[in-house]
């Protein structure tokens, strides 16, 4: 795209050129940065970096033409492990005008043109002022042309101080690569070459990944980039893809003009599924560009509810919104005048075909259409990956690629998967995502915060890859957002510890006394998982017992006598109280001290009963999950995490010891505390989930969480975790969101524990390959 502009001198209208975009977005970025200093001359304007030894070289060859150009060398920021550390870290770069009035007022000598640590980010903005130092200052003689004369050291810079944190790089970075393989074990393990369309009856083992999601997903996540299909030096397959692609368009397109226009226009039941589709798209697409003003819309009346029942289409609805202004009219482009609603609808169809032309989203929903029809083969989705280099290129296999071998596509996708060169967070399908905190149980320590997936802090530190950003930005997978501190998930059963501290401390229940499971719970009518899944019972268990097998009769008794007054009558809000009362006891209504940002998890306000097994509307972080299991593990010490060790300056000179502090200390019975150990133990060796850690030499006391958010998608896996049970060393919690059984968090788990005590090489552990056919569903 080209467009004209003027530039002008220093005696006026000097030149009429023809520029990219580009180039005038660099000069114009050029001209702020030189006018932000406009009243300090003597400031530099950075204009381009990491220039070539050529540039240089050309830059000096002609100085006494390009008065006060310079070269300056400046440090950059290099992170080691930068994609396991981009959400605790954070990324630098130019301080914007909010962050500099932030700074400037703990430091006057913050300026325009700083490189700061970005806000929001991480440790960099959050110990900007701790890690800047101090600027030196240097007296500078110019002549009236600004050129340089003489220049004098007035006072020497002095650099800031060292931030030293906590968490254990190789760790952390092992935990990331053990996060990875496990997502991509599930991926490779529940991927088919067929269909599979989920139910609300899905069983969590029945969830399949047919291979055409995989393939849309690379254009849907913009893995391969499907705008360079039409360029002028594309390849035979993806010029092939575009025709495919635009014979398909023409026949939408058309299809939408004809049902917009067409006085025999369908109703939406009428319509074919591709079509009613696309119908549907347009409407929120027009609600979106505000052309449909939603609250100008009475949802109460005649016409919007049969539109919203499918027994109008969208041409009857929108002369309906015309007529009742329910449509602005004014950010329809036409320099014509209309007086009649069908000469303005005309006029809308003709604004929408333009906007959808270079709409990504509809192109996403034509191209979905297209691949899971396989119009657009999976042989020609592979061949576009290793054509736009996201896969090596390999002849052989292009060869039989290219011979439309559909078999082997899908091998070949696998294989990828498998060697995880397609990553889970490149497919961003169920799963591509999860989260651990690892602490050391004596210190409270903490030693991993780990967030996959990740970015590359080095691609947007100093000076942003705009390519990049954009990638992240739009990326399905949602990169940028810290799981370990901000995603919020039910506990599911690894609340049980809570519940069943609460209702021996609230004395509803003695920890020694049975209840009877007989698979339903029949003041509320509701089911124990083992009733549900193989229709058995547990029969009498007591607390020990009721943790080892997971039983939710157990603890929705507990939910249901906290829930009674001293009438016995049932008070719902009752119970909530008192459930919340421990889970604040556990620090679950409050920052846990980190220096990030974090959210602070809910506590459930509704259905004691369902409550007591984490359900109702119980959601928390990964973090606080792994400070409540570190409370359990250190047998009650509740701790104020923080992310530093220590502080020096740039001499090593200790300036301030950081250490977590006790904020409370949860006071149980060692009794008490022994129940709650022993029945998490017995998890793993009696109980829901026996055996899964037979086969690593460590006894891990632990409780898994399964939880179920949405119907159609795979269920949430949690465990949290501490070892060596008889002396506690470090803890360990691991979410994995729709990752189908908290199955898939035990390996995982259980690989970090591999690892922190050597039981395993690194190697042997973190192999590069996707941990498949190890998915195990677990009752609880």
């Amino acid at each position: 795209y080209k467009f004209d502009i003027y530039l002008t001198g220093e005696n006026g209208l000097a030149d009429d050129s023809e520029i990219t975009k580009q180039q005038a977005l660099d000069i114009f970025n050029i001209r702020y940065a030189l006018n932000a200093n406009y009243y300090k001359k003597y400031v530099s304007a950075v204009v381009c970096e990491d220039v070539s030894p050529e540039l240089q070289a050309a830059i000096l060859e002609h100085a006494d033409e390009l008065q006060g150009v310079e070269i300056e060398e400046d440090t950059v920021r290099v992170y080691p492990y930068a994609e396991c550390f981009s959400h605790v870290l954070g990324y630098t770069g130019t301080a914007s005008e909010e962050e500099l009035e932030i700074l400037q007022g703990e430091d006057d000598t913050y300026e325009t043109g700083d490189i700061i640590g970005k806000k929001g980010t991480g440790l960099e903005w959050v110990m900007e002022t701790t890690l800047s130092g101090q600027k030196g200052t240097q007296i500078i003689y110019k002549d009236s042309t600004g050129l340089v004369l003489d220049t004098e050291e007035a006072e020497e810079p002095v650099p800031g101080d060292d931030v030293y944190l906590s968490l254990d790089a190789e760790l952390t970075q092992a935990v990331y690569d053990i996060i990875e393989e496990q997502l991509a074990g599930i991926v490779y393990d529940r991927l088919i070459q067929g269909d599979f369309t989920a139910t609300e009856d899905t069983l969590a083992e029945e969830f399949k990944i047919p291979i055409k999601d995989v393939y849309f997903q690379m254009i849907n996540n913009n893995v391969l980039n499907y705008t360079d299909f039409a360029d002028a030096d594309a390849s035979g397959t993806e010029n092939n893809i575009q025709a495919k692609y635009q014979v398909y368009y023409d026949q939408v397109t058309a299809e939408i003009r004809n049902e917009l226009l067409s006085s025999q226009a369908s109703s939406q039941n009428e319509l074919s599924d591709e079509l009613k589709g696309y119908m549907e798209y347009i409407y929120e697409f027009l609600k979106e560009k505000n052309m449909i003003m939603s609250d100008a819309i009475d949802t109460t009346d005649a016409v919007y509810q049969s539109w919203k029942e499918g027994t109008i289409g969208l041409r009857a609805f929108l002369l309906y919104g015309i007529e009742n202004q329910w449509i602005d009219y004014s950010l329809i482009e036409t320099q014509e005048q209309y007086s009649t609603t069908d000469e303005m609808l005309e006029a809308l169809a003709g604004n929408l075909l333009e906007l959808l032309a270079v709409d990504d989203g509809f192109a996403k929903e034509l191209y979905d259409v297209l691949i899971h029809q396989q119009v657009v083969t999976g042989c020609e989705i592979c061949i576009a990956l290793m054509e736009q280099g996201v896969l090596a290129m390999d002849g052989f296999s292009y060869e039989k690629l290219q011979a439309g071998d559909e078999e082997y596509a899908y091998e070949f996708m696998r294989e990828k998967i498998y060697n995880i060169e397609i990553t889970p967070a490149q497919i961003a399908l169920d799963p591509c995502s999860g989260s651990a905190v690892m602490t050391d149980v004596d210190t409270g320590e903490l030693l991993a915060v780990v967030t996959y997936p990740g970015y590359d802090i080095n691609r947007l530190s100093g000076t942003i890859d705009a390519e990049y950003y954009r990638q992240l930005v739009n990326d399905l997978s949602q990169p940028f957002y810290n799981r370990a501190t901000q995603t919020r998930l039910s506990p599911g059963s690894t609340y049980k510890m809570l519940t069943g501290i609460a209702g021996v401390m609230e004395g509803v229940i003695g920890k020694n006394e049975m209840v009877d499971c007989q698979g339903i719970f029949e003041p509320t009518n509701q089911q124990c998982w083992i009733f549900r899944e193989h229709g058995g019972v547990h029969g009498n268990v007591n607390l020990l017992t009721a943790l080892a097998n997971s039983c939710n009769c157990y603890f929705f008794e507990i939910g249901y006598r906290l829930s009674l007054d001293e009438n016995g009558t049932y008070n719902q809000q009752l119970g909530l109280e008192k459930l919340a009362k421990y889970a604040s006891m556990f620090g679950f209504d409050e920052n846990t001290g980190i220096e990030i940002r974090e959210n602070i998890s809910h506590i459930s306000d509704e259905y004691p009963v369902s409550s007591a097994i984490g359900q109702g509307t119980n959601n928390f972080t990964c973090l606080q999950m792994g400070r409540y299991i570190e409370a359990i593990a250190s047998r009650g010490n509740l701790y104020e995490y923080t992310l530093l060790d220590k502080v020096t300056d740039y001499t090593g000179e200790l300036i301030e010891d950081i250490s977590p502090e006790i904020q409370r200390t949860i006071d149980l019975s060692d009794v008490l505390w022994d129940d709650v150990w022993e029945g998490m133990y017995q998890v793993l060796q009696t109980g829901s989930a026996a055996g899964m850690c037979n086969d690593i030499d460590l006894e891990i006391v632990g409780k898994t969480g399964t939880t179920q958010e949405n119907k159609l998608r795979g269920n949430h896996g949690n465990f949290t975790s501490f070892a060596p049970k008889d002396d506690p060393e470090i803890s360990v919690e691991v979410m994995l969101p729709n990752a189908y059984t908290s199955g898939n968090a035990i390996y995982v788990a259980k690989d970090i524990y591999r690892y922190y005590f050597g039981l395993e090489a690194y190697e042997d552990i973190v192999d590069g390959h996707a941990n498949a056919g190890c998915a195990v569903n677990v009752g609880d």
